[in-house]
Parts: C-alpha cells; structure tokens; sequence
C-alpha cells in the first residue's frame, strides 16, 4: 500500500489509509480498494501419479520450486489462464481441470506487493512428449508428492494447498 502515494482520479498526495486495505482520497472523495488478483496453479499428475513441479526462472523467489501457472488475465476464465499458462510455460495441452481448492497469497514483486487468490486445480495434459521449457520456467521435474520438501516451494499459498492436497490424497 506504501507504492500509491497519489489519488488516481484527482492526481493529490493526500491518500491516506482509512482501512487495512481501502486508501481514501480527501480532495476527491475517491477511495481506492485494495482487492486480491486472481491467478492459477496446476497440479499435474503423470501416469506414475508423480507430480509436475517447475523451478522458476525469474524473480519473486527465482530457483524456487512451484506449480505451473500464473495470474488471470482481464476479460479471461481461470480455466482459459490456467491452459494458457500451461502452454506458454511448458508447451503442455491441457484437456482437462477441476478446480480442488483456493488459498490468499501475498506475492512481491519489485516494490509492489500483491494480494493474489490462488485457484488450484488438477489437470490432465494431453501428452507429455512435447514438454518444453518455455516463458518463466528454468526446469521441471516429476516428484512423488510423498518426497516433496515443502521448504523448496517458493509460495506459502502453493505450500499450504500442496500439504493440504498431500494429507488428502496419502491419508
């Protein structure tokens, strides 16, 4: 919230912060809220059940491990930015998802800090012969989700989904 210091309908310097996440504007009345972007994560399953992770390529958390995915674009489903996503990443087809679960995220980047809704859901590719590293990926690899250490996942929204999902599936 310390990145808008001025009010995006007048222009003035006198934003202040009325409530955690609502910045009001004296001069215009203007209030400006602070609302969660939406962005998806996929949690794919080759046939050995082993699942998809990806090394990121870039900062926030670059070598980090996490899912594929990425934030929703406007005017797009969660489901169109979930196979775009895929595709641009790892040059994977998704035929099919289904949503499993949501978790708030905080996501920093540079000096902005976002408040992304992640919608996780699992897929299934068409194939995985055509896997190419693509966009923001550096590496990808198939793990047991029994032997992934939580501590090299680089979200704790991705964390907490991916335990959630662990004590479901193994449990």
């Amino acid at each position: 919230m310390k990145s808008f210091k001025f009010c995006p309908q007048c222009g003035s310097d006198q934003l202040y912060r009325n409530k955690p996440f609502v910045l009001d504007c004296p001069q215009c009345e203007f209030q400006l809220f602070i609302n969660p972007v939406a962005a998806v994560a996929g949690i794919i399953k080759n046939n050995c059940g082993d699942m998809l992770m990806v090394r990121r390529a870039f900062n926030p958390k670059i070598g980090m491990l996490d899912l594929p995915g990425g934030f929703v674009n406007v005017e797009e489903s969660a489901e169109d930015a979930l196979f775009r996503e895929i595709k641009e990443e790892l040059n994977l087809e998704v035929i099919s998802c289904l949503f499993i679960k949501s978790q708030a995220n905080e996501y920093k980047y540079n000096s902005v800090t976002y408040y992304p809704l992640d919608l996780f859901f699992e897929c299934t590719v068409k194939s995985f012969d055509n896997i190419i590293l693509q966009d923001e990926v550096s590496d990808y690899y198939f793990i047991p989700i029994q032997q992934l250490d939580i501590n090299l996942v680089a979200f704790d929204s991705v964390k907490s989904v991916l335990s959630w999902y662990k004590n479901q599936i193994w449990n």
